[in-house]
């Protein structure tokens, strides 16, 4: 019978570095992630018009609920009553009594602004990952540190 056996010395400091690097990422992720959140929701504000005030008033940038820790998330929501109507517009409406009241065309404001702080964010989420020593590759070959081929 042939026995093998494998000795990992060092685990108990590697699981501590992966701990801290999260830790460390995560802080640093959070100090981009919440002007980034609120710099969309700037903008949506400044592009929506004043009529009441109303649409420019409820949008919002609350924390979002996630399932694991680690993980920093912020939403951006329109809470206006009429935000939905406004951003998709309507198709022709009558009254019970059949007066045409027209169509109400879609903004498609907060769609677009969402897509281009989006896309300035990642950017800068891709930075901190590579200045903690981490390759970034395209095509979704995920992210690996030093080339050892651990996807993160």
């Amino acid at each position: 019978m042939i026995r093998a056996s494998v000795r990992w010395t060092g685990l108990a400091e590697f699981r501590a570095n992966l701990q801290r690097l999260t830790r460390d990422l995560t802080e640093e992720a959070a100090h981009l992630i919440h002007p980034a959140a609120l710099d969309m929701r700037d903008e949506v504000q400044a592009r929506y018009p004043v009529h009441t005030g109303n649409l420019r008033s409820h949008v919002v940038v609350r924390a979002a609920k996630v399932p694991r820790p680690g993980v920093v998330a912020f939403e951006i929501a329109s809470t206006a009553r009429h935000g939905w109507l406004f951003e998709h517009g309507t198709k022709p409406r009558k009254t019970r009594k059949g007066a045409y009241r027209g169509i109400m065309p879609a903004a498609d404001i907060f769609v677009g602004v969402a897509i281009r702080h989006r896309a300035r964010l990642e950017s800068g989420l891709k930075a901190i990952v590579e200045r903690a020593g981490f390759l970034i590759q395209q095509g979704g070959g995920g992210a690996t540190r030093g080339g050892s081929g651990v996807g993160i």
